[in-house]
């Protein structure tokens, strides 16, 4: 090879090395056009190029690139495993001559098994970066066979190079495959949580469902108990029992009913309690309510439903006894972290304070006890 010659492949081998750094994120691309251009600007009949994985407790040689791809199977040669295990100790380029005197030849050595698979001289390059191991360059049956010593100079210097770049393209490559498994794994885990969140509010809506038909069942048995003797003393009990019992049955149905199965909304909730309560008295008073956007916890809606049936209770046996005509006005607002609960009406309103406390009823005690 003279002087025009190697600047001649000196420029190849920079034209090689830009192409390579363009294609550099995909590995893939970058080690194919790699193979293929080493086998066009060198002579040779077949291009191996590998990489060394050792990211397990067995590390390999994988084959990632065979041009032309119909020599594949080359690298399933049981030498192959042997010259590239040979690379690890290599510090620069090594010229196999399979035609070197036959005395020469070993029984086990890598010249005579090329002459046994039918290849003539090759070059195997190790890719090193820094101490590692990277890969490994294979050459089989060089077709230019002068001036080798050039051409394995400049194999040596293209080597560092060719490794950094395989180094971090398939470094790359591997961090990719680990974010899409751990991506795949995400979602798969954030599936199984949405799956587990939809099974426990089926779960939870059913424990609601369950608890409103019981109560209501209850509810029915007291009415039913009422209806056997309407003129007995205890006939009002029950019917205020029932009414206690409705007001904790409708929080149940409106969580159940609702998309969110923690709160109530209490915009929803008061209105249908107020109509429930008017309606088991035979109250035709048609209140006026006033709601701030409130949701409040389960047990915080039970203690609002059992105030608002003894007040609204209290008002239709007291303000409105005799009439179905009349002010029932309730408004509910937000107190910073409390909530207020006002009710007025037309009635001959509450006695004095101190003949309120001598006379306070069961349904008095209990709004206190709650509001408390």
């Amino acid at each position: 090879m003279n002087e025009a010659e190697r600047s001649a492949l000196s420029i190849l081998l920079a034209d090689l090395l830009e192409e390579i750094l363009i294609r550099a994120d995909n590995p893939g691309e970058c080690s194919t056009y790699l193979a293929g251009r080493i086998r066009e600007i060198v002579g040779v009949k077949t291009v191996l190029l590998f990489q060394y994985t050792n990211f397990s407790d067995s590390p390999t040689h994988e084959l990632i690139s065979a041009v032309p791809d119909r020599r594949r199977s080359t690298a399933e040669f049981p030498f192959i495993e042997k010259l590239l295990e040979a690379a690890h100790v290599l510090r620069s380029s090594r010229f196999i001559d399979p035609e070197a005197n036959p005395e020469e030849l070993s029984g086990d050595s890598s010249e005579k098994a090329l002459k046994d698979a039918g290849i003539g001289p090759s070059i195997l390059v190790p890719l090193r970066y820094g101490d590692s191991q990277v890969g490994a360059l294979l050459l089989l049956d060089i077709m230019d066979r002068h001036n080798l010593g050039n051409l394995i100079f400049s194999l040596d210097r293209l080597s560092g190079v060719l490794a950094l770049i395989l180094r971090n393209s398939f470094m790359y490559a591997r961090m990719e495959e680990v974010v899409r498994l751990r991506t795949a794994d995400l979602l798969a885990e954030r599936e199984q949580l949405r799956s587990a969140l939809a099974e426990k509010n089926v779960l939870l809506q059913e424990v609601h469902h369950r608890v409103k038909n019981n109560l209501q069942i209850i509810e029915s048995l007291l009415y039913l108990q009422g209806q056997q003797n309407p003129e007995s003393p205890a006939a009002p009990a029950l019917l205020t029992a029932r009414g206690r019992i409705s007001s904790m049955a409708l929080v149940h149905e409106d969580l159940y009913a609702g998309d969110d199965l923690s709160s109530v909304d209490l915009g929803r909730y008061v209105p249908r309690l107020t109509r429930s309560i008017l309606d088991t008295h035979d109250c035709g008073i048609v209140p006026s309510l006033s709601i701030d956007p409130l949701k409040v916890s389960l047990n915080a809606g039970i203690h609002i439903g059992l105030i608002l049936n003894e007040l609204i209770t209290n008002a239709v046996k007291y303000a409105f006894r005799g009439r179905n005509e009349g002010r029932l006005e309730i408004w509910i607002e937000r107190d910073d972290a409390n909530c207020c609960i006002t009710l007025e009406d037309d009635g001959p309103g509450l006695p004095a304070c101190n003949e309120q406390k001598n006379r306070e009823s069961l349904g008095m005690s209990i709004v206190r006890s709650l509001a408390e």
